[in-house]
């Protein structure tokens, strides 16, 4: 063992400054972790709600430009989701703006980094290692990644706690009309239901004519949410009394009274 221990020769993280790039429910407990064990950390969410829900973990964060926090990150950590914006994200023009030297992690989907960008950063010395349990036949086999297993859900445990969890979701839906981790859809909730509740849901952003829509059907709107993902967005309104006949809406896919 002390013979061997020479190949695990590393640098400290103590002091170190880490980019967390997306603050939602994993970069947040990553960042408040990081925080507990002395790293600096810097990080980046457009969105003030999310902030805001997970303030208390990150209470420890300077939030940062992107381009800020690659020019003073040591170590980069990735936790956003896959889509047409974020896809490549992490590439040449992104990494020549980073220290030298930088190790970045990714834990998210290995499509948000650009796997010849980064073989040539890691030849390069630009970055001293790509941590990723997205491996794939290229970044597998290319000096300087650490691949490794994908296995959060590789627990006993886990398993039932997914499945409990789906299950929750869908409750939640069907009962409430808030959407919580969909594929297609945002995250919308309007927390339990205090009235008749009203889910459109729309190719691309249709929040404001889904809400004439509903006032020119007689419906009171009390409060409502919208949103956006990628190709699809949702609406989710609450009224003071239920409408006497759905609202038609051209751009709607389906509306659904909860």
């Amino acid at each position: 063992m002390e013979k061997a221990k020479s190949a695990f020769a590393g640098t400290e993280i103590l002091g170190k400054t880490l980019g967390v790039i997306g603050c939602g429910a994993i970069g947040a407990l990553v960042a408040d972790a990081a925080s507990k064990l002395g790293m600096k950390v810097v990080g980046v969410e457009p969105s003030m709600g999310t902030r805001e829900r997970y303030k208390d973990l990150l209470a420890g964060v300077k939030f940062v430009e992107l381009d800020e926090l690659l020019k003073v990150s040591d170590y980069i950590t990735v936790h956003v989701p896959l889509m047409d914006a974020t896809r490549g994200m992490i590439n040449k023009a992104a990494l020549s703006k980073a220290k030298d030297g930088v190790i970045v992690i990714n834990a998210a989907r290995d499509a948000l980094v650009n796997d010849d960008d980064m073989k040539e950063a890691l030849a390069t010395g630009k970055v001293r290692r790509y941590v990723t349990d997205f491996p794939n036949a290229k970044s597998a086999n290319t000096e300087g990644v650490i691949p490794i297993s994908h296995l959060g859900a590789s627990t006993e445990e886990a398993e039932d706690n997914c499945a409990m969890m789906a299950a929750k979701q869908v409750v939640e839906f069907i009962e409430n009309g808030n959407i919580v981790n969909s594929v297609n859809y945002p995250n919308l909730t309007l927390g339990p239901k205090a009235g008749p509740r009203l889910v459109v849901l729309t190719k691309g952003d249709a929040s404001e004519k889904a809400l004439e829509a509903v006032k020119a059907a007689g419906g009171k709107v009390n409060k409502f949410v919208s949103g956006v993902k990628g190709a699809y967005g949702a609406v989710l309104l609450e009224l003071s009394e239920e409408v006497k006949a759905l609202p038609s809406i051209p751009e709607a896919i389906k509306v659904l009274a909860r």
